[in-house]
């Protein structure tokens, strides 16, 4: 004689210790609608069986509707427990194929072969047209057998398949699918090592702005597309571009046709170098105002401006002009300007580390120096 099982009427209540009711699992034939009986009375959490199909249902709010509880297991919650192996739109018979000389026809390179599979697998054939569950009964490479599978697809089954023949090149991987009643689709793309398989919408064109916490991931890709146009414009040349292209002359001599950003602010760096100006604040002994390597600079003109720290309004100007031939030097003062009082300041020359520099030295009160310079190189920059 078999043993009963323990009968409840409706469903049984679940309490926390010495408290109140945690939650119901209760049972019937049609959809909760939140209203009758336990399903209304139920708390948050708890769960409907029904009866004759493979719904479960758990409620997650309490304002008396249908829509407190909330399906979790349905259709596309029977899942099947084979390996799937492959789903391939391409019509498959039972028997022996030969993958190498009959490989399935929308399979795109590299192509499945006999190894891919062992005894006990299956695949789906002709999956967007009569859809058929097969199970590889043996493997001797390059080919496999096939068979019926011992039961068939019925609608709503759902596998996860390692080998989603459909879609583009690259994008074969593992994915979700389901058998409506009629074919069998593709509901969702588990192989997140690639994206080759998710595909932008047809009406995706670029946008620009902030991507935002509630964009979708096709509407952040559009304003990042639309930024980067911006940007391209900015710098003024084509998308794509690797380098900053040709110049008009006369700058054409001192910048590259093959320039990059950082090539481009070297080049403008060392021009403005050759024209910058430098001070030197209350010096009393001999100082080094400025110097050039006489490696590369020919001749330089230094524009002087100076004064008495301690009273600006008497100041001179002049320039210095100085050539090298990397061991000697010559040099010029001239444009002697004068404003207030006169002071003592020297000027020389000279040679030291391969630096042509120009030293200033005072006997009197402390002076500072402005110098800007002009260089005469021996190359183009």
């Amino acid at each position: 004689m078999a043993r009963d099982l323990f009968g409840v009427e409706i469903g049984v209540s679940i309490f926390e210790e010495n408290g109140a009711r945690l939650s119901n699992i209760i049972s019937g034939t049609g959809s909760p609608d939140g209203i009758s009986g336990a399903q209304g009375t139920s708390p948050i959490g708890s769960l409907y069986l029904r009866s004759g199909t493979s719904q479960l249902f758990q409620k997650t709010a309490n304002v008396g509707a249908a829509g407190d509880w909330t399906i979790f297991l349905s259709g596309m919650g029977k899942w099947r427990r084979e390996k799937l192996t492959a789903v391939t739109n391409d019509t498959v018979s039972i028997g022996s194929r030969n993958l190498s000389t009959t490989p399935f026809a929308d399979d795109a390179a590299p192509l499945l072969t006999a190894a891919d599979f062992v005894a006990g697998d299956f695949i789906i054939g002709d999956a967007d047209g009569t859809p058929v569950l097969l199970e590889v009964t043996a493997v001797s490479s390059p080919s496999i057998t096939l068979a019926a599978a011992q039961f068939a697809l019925v609608a709503e089954d759902t596998f996860v398949c390692i080998n989603y023949l459909p879609d583009v090149a690259g994008g074969e991987n593992r994915a979700v699918v389901n058998y409506n009643g009629s074919i069998v689709v593709k509901i969702a793309d588990i192989d997140f090592a690639i994206a080759t398989g998710i595909n932008l919408s047809s009406g995706y064109v670029a946008a620009s702005g902030n991507v935002a916490p509630s964009d979708t991931v096709e509407a952040a890709i559009a304003k990042l597309d639309g930024v980067n146009d911006n940007q391209d414009t900015l710098s003024g040349v084509a998308q794509g571009s690797t380098d900053l292209g040709s110049w008009t002359s006369p700058v054409d001599l001192l910048f590259s046709a093959t320039s990059t950003v950082k090539a481009l602010f070297q080049r403008i760096g060392v021009l403005l170098a050759q024209l910058r100006g430098v001070q030197t604040a209350s010096f009393t002994t001999a100082i080094t105002g400025d110097s050039v390597p006489v490696a590369s600079v020919l001749a330089v003109k230094w524009l002087v401006y100076a004064y008495v720290t301690g009273t600006p309004a008497n100041a001179q100007a002049f320039e210095v002009y100085a050539m090298t031939n990397g061991a000697l030097v010559d040099d010029t003062v001239s444009s002697i300007l004068n404003v207030g009082s006169s002071f003592n300041l020297s000027r020389v020359v000279d040679i030291s580390g391969g630096e042509m520099r120009l030293r200033l030295s005072t006997s009197g009160a402390a002076v500072t120096a402005i110098i800007r310079r002009i260089e005469v190189v021996k190359t183009v920059l």
